[in-house]
């Protein structure tokens, strides 16, 4: 075995950065090769040829790798860094040994593809709206669990529950305890039993934490208006001293009791918590390990970038919602969310309303991942029609964000974009289509355009509840709110067993307006039904779920034909690559096969020299090898 191949392994081994013991027999020759130094190693898993850790494959990662070796084995000259003997040290020498090490090693690609926080598909569930297990119409968490195979059906890996602490609000974002489960979802007992029966089915879950503030009706809060101990300055009060901009006098509520105002950016139910100060910092990291002991696998953290929300003499906190310790403290509790669980995953809402991709971005400095609402305002426009290299907004988006995550090596995180279409605070996807398209089967089709299109972005997608079917659900304002949250639509019928209904136990303060009867829009009504959203929706996340290479691979444009693009995903760690278009016109565009390939959603095979039509409103996304994309403009 030749001294070339022992230091392609050796660099294997230093760049998992762990001690190992290496067997490889070559040539008929056992050699068996040990080391046991400790290494340390930033380096992305999807980049292993990446010695350095900076982002990049590069003739510094094979002078890194030398200068390893040469330390480890003495009989190691600078001359077997230069792997293809070509006399020169240069990227080609780096990429050969990802390569070499990719097709020895299988485990790599693997250790991505089997972190569930980098290859799954994630489903968002209101409890309230989703099933009813007991008759009384209000989504329960035994509802959850009794539709576990409907979620195994769909393929989807892990759910984002909505918030279920106890409150005093139908939605739940004001939490009057943080250590109890709503009563109207059910007893702790029937919360351990829904997660039991989602682990046992191999679905992750996810808890929509809402720890910018409180209710007005929790105990802190009722501590603290009255001055209580350590309770005082558990919230933002300002008792006069400080001036409020007319702008912002609608953000601090009165408490005739304490005399004074507090901080309250949502509403005056919903005071804000005070992270300046750092026992509020203990008793939510409390909170955090509560709901982890019980089996939670991650955090969705609800309006992150609002903690320690600073005064702004110009401006209703629109643009400079971060105060000093916004970052410091979300890196805080990835950590300690991170020591207590190394494997959970936390997910902030960032939702600025300006500068939106920038201020998104820096969040990634903090946490594991951040929700896109900048690319979901994207694909909307894209599948109504606008002209968008989706691909490439999304390979920068990616690019801003892994640049940002570098900042923070210190921080314990998994960086990945979570994508989505809709959730509960914006319309869904198939009422700002449907506003457009009052042709039902052209909306349809747009609709099925927007699944395509967000399952093959660079990310982790995530469904809102009824996506999957094209229920529809929105309006203008936060009044539209409780409609956006509709049932989730099981029957032909609209009611049926297990079927939820607005208003059931408490108030939504709104009528059902889109949840209908014989309207197509079920899951009776389409569950195995050819050409069907769910159906679609089922194919898109099988193929999501076989080729991991979506959720981190590289994404660039290959094709831009008639303002339609094609682009290509690749990864130099995995010995295949994906080829997406779509097409969001109304015409058909036609292109050249360039050599036999099958389309993976369609089914449809096609031969070297075929002419292939990208019908309307359709996409297709194929599997190759090699450097040639599967089509050329015809």
């Amino acid at each position: 075995m030749s001294k070339k191949l022992i230091s392609i392994l050796l660099s294997l081994a230093m760049v998992a950065g762990a001690s190992a013991t290496i067997s490889v027999n070559a040539d008929e020759n056992e050699t068996t090769t040990t080391q046991t130094k400790e290494t340390t190693s930033t380096v992305d898993v999807n980049k292993f040829g990446d010695a350095d850790g900076n982002n990049k494959i590069n003739v510094k990662d094979t002078t890194v790798i030398q200068k390893y070796l040469n330390k480890s084995i003495d009989s190691i000259g600078e001359t077997y860094a230069d792997v293809n003997e070509d006399g020169k040290i240069d990227v080609k020498d780096a990429t050969i040994i990802q390569k070499y090490i990719t097709k020895k090693i299988s485990t790599f690609a693997a250790k991505a593809d089997n972190d569930w926080r980098t290859s799954s598909v994630g489903y968002e569930i209101f409890v309230r709206s989703f099933y009813d297990s007991n008759g009384d119409g209000c989504g329960d968490f035994r509802g959850v669990a009794e539709k576990v195979d409907y979620l195994k059906s769909l393929g989807v890996n892990v759910v984002w529950l909505m918030p279920f602490n106890k409150t005093d609000s139908y939605h739940g974002y004001n939490v009057s305890d943080y250590n109890d489960v709503c009563a109207d979802y059910g007893t702790m007992d029937d919360f351990n039993y829904m997660m039991d029966t989602l682990h046992d089915n191999g679905i992750k879950v996810v808890m929509d934490l809402v720890i910018n503030h409180t209710s007005n009706q929790h105990q802190w809060f009722k501590d603290s208006v009255k001055k209580s101990g350590k309770y005082k300055d558990y919230y933002v009060w300002n008792d006069g001293t400080q001036t409020i901009p007319s702008v912002q006098t609608s953000l601090w509520t009165w408490s005739s009791n304490r005399r004074a105002r507090y901080y309250s950016c949502f509403n005056g139910n919903m005071p804000d918590l005070n992270y300046q100060n750092k026992d509020v910092w203990n008793e939510v990291d409390s909170v955090a390990d509560f709901w982890l002991d019980k089996g939670i696998d991650g955090f969705r953290l609800d309006a992150a970038m609002h903690i320690d929300d600073t005064i702004n003499s110009g401006k209703l906190h629109v643009d400079d919602k971060e105060g000093s310790v916004t970052h410091e403290w979300w890196q805080h509790f990835e950590n300690h969310v991170k020591e207590k669980n190394p494997n959970a995953f936390c997910i902030g809402e960032v939702w600025p309303e300006t500068d939106m991709e920038a201020t998104q971005a820096k969040f990634f400095a903090d946490l594991d991942s951040n929700f896109d609402f900048y690319n979901m305002s994207e694909v909307k426009s894209m599948v109504k029609g606008t002209k968008k290299n989706i691909a490439r907004s999304s390979q920068s988006y990616d690019e801003k964000i892994q640049a940002s995550a570098r900042q923070t090596p210190n921080v314990s995180k998994t960086t990945i974009n979570s994508v989505m279409l809709s959730n509960h605070d914006v319309n869904r996807v198939a009422y700002e289509i449907n506003q457009k398209n009052p042709d039902k089967e052209m909306a349809i089709a747009r609709i099925k355009l927007a699944g395509s299109v967000q399952m093959t972005m660079k990310g982790m997608p995530w469904i809102y509840y009824g996506d999957e079917l094209g229920q529809s659900g929105g309006g203008t304002g936060g009044s539209s709110d409780p409609n956006r949250r509709e049932a989730m639509d099981w029957y032909t019928a609209r009611d049926g067993k297990g079927a939820t209904k607005m208003n059931s136990i408490r108030s939504w303060s709104g009528s059902e307006r889109f949840t209908k009867a014989n309207d197509g829009i079920s899951v009776e009504e389409q569950e195995n039904v050819d050409g069907s959203v769910l159906e679609h929706y089922k194919k898109l996340i099988s193929i999501r779920n076989k080729y991991k290479i979506f959720y981190t691979g590289n994404y660039s444009t290959s094709i831009a034909n008639d303002d339609i693009y094609g682009y290509s995903v690749t990864d130099d760690s995995r010995d295949y690559s994906m080829f997406v278009i779509h097409n969001n016109k109304i015409d058909d565009v036609t292109f050249k096969a360039n050599y036999d390939f099958t389309d993976e959603l369609s089914g449809e095979s096609y031969k070297t020299g075929d002419t292939v039509t990208v019908k309307a409103l359709t996409s297709m996304i194929v599997k190759y090898t090699g450097e040639t994309i599967p089509l050329s403009a015809n």
